[in-house]
């Protein structure tokens, strides 16, 4: 759902959530994608969060329905500029950009970096500063250096509740370094969308007279559980809020990331809305690709399956990464799949995923045989089972 059902309805067709995001400055020049382009997202919590609802992607594949663009999420909850904690031999951030091919690069930075607050901007500036320096040095695709687009944070939303953050202290700091990183893409001449100001533009029309919905997701209660209505008292249309806490967004975030993406850097701010229908079958499928990507880039058990415990041997000398590692080939492979079947969505076509290709698991002998044959174990039915009890006395 864009939003949710009829409630999206509404609110695209009246036009108001367009109108909100407009963008507050002249345009500057769009991002030039090319058949085929190879997008690679990374970042914070925002840009993991992304790949939950899909509308970003989808808003990409909407626009461009002709390209079969490839996109892969590699965000990852607490990155910053500077660290990006993982497994034991998970693979570096340029190794990643070199193993999806990116051709083209969204980064979400700076809200982890704001707590550093003002005192921490020089420190901010020069560490973005080399962040695009070396991104635009590499050659992910091995050809080109990316073209790369930088997002601001969100603000912090106010939920109104004593246990959060009302935001105006976060605020105050997410504006600086919303600021400082327009700065730096102007200078660097990379592409900039503020999500910041047009977020809180957002966050005016949420809630019930200071009473909005609380980590509730989708279900239309406020935070008493009275229904949530679909209008404020003044007539104006209420959004479910941007977050669950203040800072990870929902359903209702995401969409507003989308079209304030959209409205920036990928079409002139007239373009009319992607329709509805067509908008929810490309998600869908975007949706479906990335559960299937998310067992590749967040595998459970990153220890057992890149770090220490990965060369442990058993049968004939095979370990878990010799087994992990066909497991994610096999996982790569669906999700490449699934690519044409939001292409194919993309162009209003209904296809399956053709997964004729896929590579063939590798036989794990078990190093504890049974005695029936290939060493499986005989497991016993229920009644059988019972007859080989011993039941303790004064039970049964």
């Amino acid at each position: 759902m864009l939003l949710s059902s009829a409630r999206c309805a509404i609110v695209l067709a009246s036009g108001l959530l367009l109108m909100l995001i407009q963008p507050v400055e002249a345009q500057q020049e769009l991002l030039k994608l090319e058949k085929g382009d190879h997008i690679a997202i990374i970042g914070n919590t925002l840009a993991d969060r992304l790949q939950h609802y899909g509308h970003l992607e989808a808003m990409l594949h909407a626009r461009f329905p002709e390209h079969n663009l490839v996109v892969r999420d590699l965000g990852f909850s607490g990155d910053t500029l500077t660290e990006r904690p993982r497994s034991d031999n998970f693979g570096s951030p340029d190794e990643w950009l070199n193993k999806v091919k990116a051709d083209v690069i969204i980064a979400f930075f700076g809200y982890n970096e704001s707590y550093a607050g003002e005192a921490g901007l020089p420190q901010f500036r020069k560490d973005l500063e080399a962040f695009i320096d070396h991104t635009l040095s590499q050659k992910y695709n091995g050809k080109s250096a990316p073209r790369l687009v930088l997002c601001s944070p969100i603000a912090l939303e106010d939920l109104k509740w004593p246990h959060l953050p009302d935001g105006k202290v976060q605020n105050k700091n997410l504006e600086l370094y919303t600021t400082e990183m327009g700065k730096v893409a102007s200078e660097k001449a990379v592409l900039f969308v503020d999500l910041f100001h047009h977020s809180q533009e957002m966050m005016k029309l949420v809630g019930i007279d200071d009473s909005p919905l609380r980590n509730l997701e989708g279900q239309k209660r406020d935070r008493f559980g009275f229904d949530y209505p679909d209008k404020l008292t003044d007539g104006t249309i209420a959004f479910f809020p941007l977050t669950i806490n203040g800072v990870h967004i929902t359903e209702t975030g995401s969409q507003g990331i989308a079209i304030a993406f959209d409205r920036q850097v990928l079409v002139d701010k007239d373009a009319p809305q992607p329709e509805i229908a067509k908008f929810e079958a490309i998600r869908n499928a975007v949706l479906a690709k990335n559960h299937i990507w998310h067992n590749v880039y967040r595998a459970t058990d990153g220890y057992s399956v890149f770090g220490g415990r990965s060369g442990l041997q058993f049968v004939d000398g095979q370990t878990n990464f010799d087994v992990m590692q066909r497991e994610l080939e096999i996982l790569e492979a669906m999700t490449a799949n699934s690519d044409a079947v939001i292409w194919a969505a993309a162009q209003e076509k209904d296809v399956k995923p053709d997964d004729s290709n896929l590579p063939k698991p590798l036989e794990v002998k078990t190093n504890k045989p049974g005695e029936l044959e290939d060493g499986r174990h005989k497991f016993l039915g229920a009644a059988e089972a019972i007859d080989k009890m011993t039941i303790h006395q004064g039970m049964k």
